[in-house]
């Protein structure tokens, strides 16, 4: 029984080192992934008219599960993603004064059977059909940012038309009238009032008068009577 201990232990032993061996080649295909760069350019255009240095805009990949990558662009327009993972994830800007959509991005991995590894194909990601060229990627914005709304021009029409004009039009009215009147001769003002006075009653009286295909029918109800 002695002699079998020591046989016993290196058994052991060497069982521990073969599974510490597996355990760490595991852990290191575990931890080993691909990892890719993506490549773009900016068009110097829009900068140019906003006098926006490329240095001041920002590249951000967010991807599914590794986080975020960032990238500061470069005095020549350029930019490089360094350590992106093979996959599909989304691609932003942030660019002072210039709107660039946000675009769907696929990096091509070493089990893919389309395209070859670390090629990138591009779309809008809020519209899939529009395909970005690659290689580099082209980053064209799609319209400059707005941040004050533009001031409208004011017409007299719409003064005229307002609900605040005109409730003071008719305060304004009702202080100068009564004052209006006192200045009036009053020969004048009672000759104005009877003239007011015969419009009116010419006008019930218009109002007022039958029509002619009433008087028609009244004298053809009173033949029919009559006979």
């Amino acid at each position: 029984m002695a002699r079998r201990r020591p046989r016993s232990r290196a058994r052991s032993i060497a069982v521990m080192v073969v599974l510490a061996r597996a355990a760490s080649a595991r852990a290191q295909s575990v931890g080993r992934r691909e990892s890719h760069a993506i490549e773009g350019r900016f068009d110097f255009t829009p900068l140019t008219a906003i006098g926006l240095n490329p240095n001041e805009i920002t590249v951000t990949v967010s991807t599914e599960s590794h986080g975020k990558r960032f990238a500061r662009v470069r005095a020549d327009g350029t930019f490089a993603l360094r350590d992106v993972p093979a996959g599909r994830h989304r691609l932003d800007v942030d660019a002072l004064g210039l709107n660039y959509p946000p675009l769907a991005v696929t990096v091509r991995g070493e089990n893919d059977d389309e395209g070859e590894p670390g090629s990138v194909v591009a779309t809008y990601a809020e519209d899939v059909e529009v395909v970005v060229e690659t290689m580099p990627l082209k980053m064209v914005p799609a319209s400059v940012a707005e941040y004050f709304e533009p001031a409208t021009t004011l017409r007299p029409a719409d003064v005229v038309k307002h609900p605040l004009f005109l409730v003071m039009c008719a305060m304004v009215l009702a202080v100068l009238m009564p004052k209006l009147l006192e200045m009036i001769d009053p020969e004048e003002l009672e000759a104005l009032r009877r003239d007011m006075a015969r419009a009116g009653a010419k006008m019930e009286r218009t109002t007022n008068a039958p029509r002619p295909e009433r008087v028609a029918a009244t004298s053809t109800s009173n033949a029919n009577k009559m006979d």
